[in-house]
């Protein structure tokens, strides 16, 4: 009987079901970190699921998003404004977004203040997110590419 009750914690154990996993993000995935919309017409809801109400609908494909939760099948979101909710897993996308910030900006030919300008970029415009080096992101957008401080931008850019 001693026997049988200094196993009985060991067979407790090994019987109790393991703790709930977060089954949120496949490995190798991190949370924080930014995509963009991959649908022209998105809803954002106020829980991880078709039952929640939508909160807003976004009808902007490639705006930026930060991912900040993930449940199965569905991403948390902030938007660049700061406004948060959930939206479908597939209707987000990994590709790497920013969006002008502020004021307008010059889009330079090389991560250097002094370098020629290429474009001048209207608050709101959005581009594909390339390269970065120290706090300069090489972007592309409206036939141009070229580089943007990373405080210029929202979005997919230094660090991420």
């Amino acid at each position: 009987m001693k026997r049988f009750a200094a196993l009985l914690p060991f067979m407790l154990l090994v019987a109790m079901p393991a703790p709930a996993q977060h089954d949120a993000q496949p490995p190798g995935e991190r949370i924080p970190r930014h995509a963009s919309l991959k649908s022209g017409k998105a809803n954002l809801r106020v829980g991880p699921g078709r039952d929640y109400p939508i909160a807003w609908t976004y009808r902007r494909r490639g705006l930026p998003v930060r991912i900040i939760d993930a449940r199965k099948g569905w991403f948390r979101l902030e938007d660049p404004e700061g406004v948060t909710g959930w939206m479908a897993d597939h209707l987000v996308s990994e590709r790497r977004m920013a969006i002008v910030v502020g004021r307008i900006r010059v889009l330079r030919s090389r991560p250097d203040e002094g370098s020629r300008g290429r474009a001048r970029l209207e608050p709101g415009g959005l581009l594909q997110v390339g390269d970065s080096r120290g706090s300069w992101c090489e972007v592309s957008g409206g036939g141009y590419t070229g580089w943007l401080k990373s405080h210029e931008v929202w979005g997919a850019c230094v660090g991420d």
